[in-house]
């Protein structure tokens, strides 16, 4: 059984890592081709074991023999030429379930660099210094990694876009900034799960500032079914709860995008409200989900990987804005159309006269042209004069009466109703 998922959008790049696999008698469910995912899954029905394959395509597939450099230098250039060239907007966010290399992938580790020091080792190189902030939402709440854990809050405004109040702002310039920086960032909550020992347990957001524009790194908090958490209190039961809760709310706003709805819940998590940039168009977004080859992880995987490919079937409208419109279609009013149709007309004169003023300065004379251009001249002329109105369309108000006015008006109003007879 095969299913086929390939949908291709411009603004919006979808890739996926696959984590190489460290115990050999594992078996793999994971089979990948020229950019193409395919995923094996096994199911008992009735007394046998079916296997079930599924395909996906992506952009760019990663294999277990690339490392961080190769992701890199992939797309580097790009996000660069879009900040730089283009004036555009950029983020990038990481999404997977826990212990698949989310992490390791944008900071790294001892032995190898991630995509953060990376891409600021290039930024500095262009710029000389980078302006970084850091926030970090866990159990639904904002804080600030670079004022102690303040809290922070997210407000919309006036363009419907959310800025964060009171965000604390630093510099980076050299390459002892850049590791001051990457120890700051292991202050985010962790915890264990039942992949990892030392798993995030709060959504990381890193907003570099370079060339008058923002890139916008996420790592994203390992998605984690219930039973198969390893928690210890309440506290713990909660953290994850609201983990898969904020990643659920984000696959609603995807969800309402491709059905076309009018309102999208951006609001209803912290998470949705820092993500609503990468839905716009006029920014880019680049998504990767990094997935394991483990066989007992197969179902995780393929909700992972139905997660992000479900992003490439967003189609995007005019009443995606979450903002009021006017009911009204003024595109099909007659006085559109006739306006319409005038300007066509003016564009034609308008090009005769360019044809005639050309072949006047190629022919080096005015004989059998001159008439013909003062002709157009004066049809183009009246044309414009059709534009202004002759009269005043809105009509004056009525003259205010005055008291003895409005009472005679009172007291004949009076009367006939007074005499008014009902059978």
């Amino acid at each position: 059984m095969f299913l086929y998922i390939y949908i291709t959008m411009n603004n919006i790049k979808i890739m996926s890592r696959i984590k190489p696999i460290f115990n050999d008698n594992e078996e793999s469910c994971v089979r990948e081709n020229n950019n193409e995912i395919q995923l094996i899954k096994c199911q008992k029905r009735y007394l046998k074991t079916s296997k079930f394959r599924y395909k996906y395509n992506f952009d760019k597939v990663f294999d277990e023999k690339c490392d961080n450099l190769d992701i890199y230098n992939y797309f580097s250039i790009d996000i660069l030429k879009h900040m730089m060239r283009n004036q555009q907007n950029v983020m990038f966010y990481v999404y997977g379930h826990t212990g698949s290399g989310k992490t390791h992938t944008i900071l790294g580790d001892s032995k190898e660099e991630g995509f953060l020091g990376l891409i600021l080792k290039d930024m500095i190189h262009i710029n000389k210094f980078v302006n970084v902030s850091v926030m970090e939402i866990h159990n639904n709440k904002c804080y600030d990694l670079l004022n102690n854990k303040k809290v922070i809050v997210q407000r919309e405004n006036y363009e419907n876009n959310y800025v964060l109040s009171s965000c604390k702002k630093g510099s980076i310039s050299n390459q002892e900034e850049i590791n001051n920086f990457k120890l700051l960032l292991k202050n985010r909550k962790t915890g264990v799960s039942s992949e990892n020992e030392q798993s995030s347990r709060s959504h990381l957001i890193i907003n570099l500032e370079f060339a008058r524009r923002s890139l916008k790194i996420l790592d994203l908090a390992g998605c984690e079914k219930a039973r198969l958490s390893i928690c210890k209190d309440r506290n713990e039961f909660k953290e994850n709860g609201e983990i898969n809760q904020s990643l659920f709310a984000l696959k609603e706003c995807i969800r309402a995008l491709i059905d076309g709805k009018k309102h999208i819940p951006y609001r209803r998590c912290e998470l949705t409200k820092v993500l609503k940039d990468s839905f716009d168009p006029k920014n880019k977004t680049f998504v990767m989900s990094t997935i394991t080859q483990e066989i007992r992880n197969s179902q995780i995987n393929l909700d992972v990987l139905n997660y992000i490919c479900n992003i490439k079937k967003i189609k995007f409208s005019d009443t995606q804005s979450n903002l009021p419109y006017i009911n009204f279609n003024m595109q099909s009013s007659p006085r559109i159309k006739y306006l319409k149709f005038k300007k066509s007309i003016l564009n034609t004169f308008m090009q005769q006269e360019d044809m005639i003023l050309n072949e006047m300065f190629e022919k080096n004379t005015t004989t059998n042209l001159f008439e013909k251009y003062v002709e157009i001249i004066d049809k183009k002329k009246k044309l414009l004069d059709a534009y202004k109105p002759t009269q005043n369309l809105i009509p004056k108000p009525p003259p205010r009466m005055t008291a003895k006015e409005r009472s005679a008006k009172l007291k004949n109003i009076n009367y006939i109703i007074s005499n008014i007879k009902i059978d």
